[in-house]
């Protein structure tokens, strides 16, 4: 067994490569022909470990160095991501190939080596095991934890960088003392160390993964509720506001009622009567949908249309939507029209329209929305990219929707068809009755 001290060069690129190809398929956004890119690399990743295997045993450090860098050319030429998620997830993938590379040889070492004279049946069985190792990684892990973050904070890379280089030291250190007074042992105990130091690593690595995305969910629903907080502001300012211009409408009906019955100049009389019109066009807006709640949403947004000159069509069933809570109603609403408005507002002519429908059809409630839009949209896990530049509140807006949503077990659906942005919420009637 001492003749196979070493795992061979090929199979600890094998490893690497496939570790980076476990890392690429995580992510959602991928380089074109990806593919090809990755079949390159994966041939270079074997010829720099043949390359540096003929160095002097004082490059080694070099050497591992080297072929960490071609991991991360690896990921980095595959993807579309952040320079730090890339660094992160190439450390990532480092420790995991050490892992299958030490797991896989030692397999290999304890069940067939004494079967087997030569070492090529042995490099068959490992790189074997390496892909059987990999693949299931990737069905039973990778596949349920899709990468969903854009940037990974300077101490979250920092802590994961110190803790691999402790891990590749820890577990290395079989391999320097066997040449020493102080050896931990034979082969077989060499790399059995090595192997537990990997997953005891891996499992460090996982602990670290999940309480970053734990804190990472932590910010995100804390951003959500500060952006619910401040939608329900604006609603309570809205309806303190909606009760001195309904009353303002009022007062401007009765005085247009006297002008009439005032006998003064004609052309006067004119005047101020198309200007009393006019304001009371731009004020009454009220819109009687049958849900307290909807029609203050409705109302104050259909004022921000009529100021704006846009046309609002709106066919609401307001009774529809009693089964929510009053706040969201106006998250809901109050995040979709302020989207359309935003979206429109960039628009000119007959284009400037938004489209509300809320009504029941079979065994379903379906709120639908749909508004021209120029340009092209960027989606993100689904949903559009924010354009504003304000993010403190914004980008949160389709989260939250969406996060309503699902409290209610509906089903939120976003698209583009033909240059018209397309919104559609479907509540099944068993669900929320």
């Amino acid at each position: 067994m001492e003749l196979f001290m070493n795992i061979p060069r090929f199979l600890t690129a094998l490893a690497e490569s496939m570790a980076c190809l476990i890392i690429i398929l995580s992510f959602t956004k991928k380089q074109p022909y990806w593919h090809l890119k990755f079949l390159g690399f994966a041939m270079g990743q074997i010829v720099l470990q043949h390359t540096v295997e003929s160095w002097p045993l004082s490059f080694w450090i070099l050497g591992m160095i080297l072929n960490i860098l071609w991991m991360y050319l690896t990921i980095n030429f595959c993807v579309s991501a952040n320079r730090t998620v890339i660094i992160y997830n190439t450390m990532k993938a480092f420790i995991f190939a050490e892992f299958s590379a030490s797991f896989a040889w030692l397999l290999s070492l304890y069940f067939f080596a004494s079967a087997h004279q030569t070492i090529t049946p042995l490099i068959l069985i490992t790189a074997f095991i390496i892909n059987t190792v990999s693949a299931a990684v990737y069905f039973f892990v990778t596949l349920r934890s899709k990468q969903d973050y854009t940037s990974v904070q300077s101490r979250s890379l920092l802590i994961t960088l110190l803790t691999c280089t402790i891990i590749f030291m820890m577990s290395n250190l079989g391999f320097l003392l066997s040449t020493t007074a102080y050896p931990l042992g034979d082969t077989s105990a060499v790399f059995i160390f090595r192997t537990m130091i990997d997953v005891l690593g891996l499992a460090i690595l996982y602990i670290q993964e999940s309480q970053r995305r734990e804190s990472n969910l932590q910010e995100e629903i804390g951003a959500i509720n500060n952006a619910l907080y401040y939608q329900y502001r604006q609603y309570n300012e809205y309806r303190q506001n909606n009760s001195m211009i309904d009353q303002k409408v009022h007062d401007l009906k009765h005085q247009l009622q006297l002008l009439n019955m005032e006998p003064i100049d004609a052309t006067i009389k004119n005047r101020v009567l198309t200007d009393i019109e006019e304001l009371i066009k731009q004020y009454d807006a009220t819109i009687a949908s049958g849900n307290p709640i909807l029609d203050t949403v409705l109302t104050q947004k259909n004022l921000m249309c009529l100021q704006n000159n846009i046309s609002f069509t709106c066919m609401t069933d307001g009774n529809q939507l009693n089964f929510m809570d009053a706040l969201d109603i106006y998250s809901i609403l109050g995040n979709a029209l302020d989207n359309a408005f935003e979206s429109v507002s960039k628009l000119e002519g007959n284009q400037r329209v938004i489209n509300l429908r809320i009504f029941a059809k079979d065994d379903f409630v379906i709120i639908s929305l749909e508004n021209p839009y120029s340009g092209t949209l960027e989606y993100e896990d689904g949903f559009p990219r924010t354009t504003k530049k304000d993010t403190q509140y914004h980008g949160y807006g389709i989260k939250s929707m969406s996060y309503i949503v699902e409290k209610y077990h509906g089903n939120l659906s976003i698209n583009d068809d033909d240059g018209w942005f397309k919104l559609k919420v479907l509540f099944a009637k068993q669900s929320i009755s």
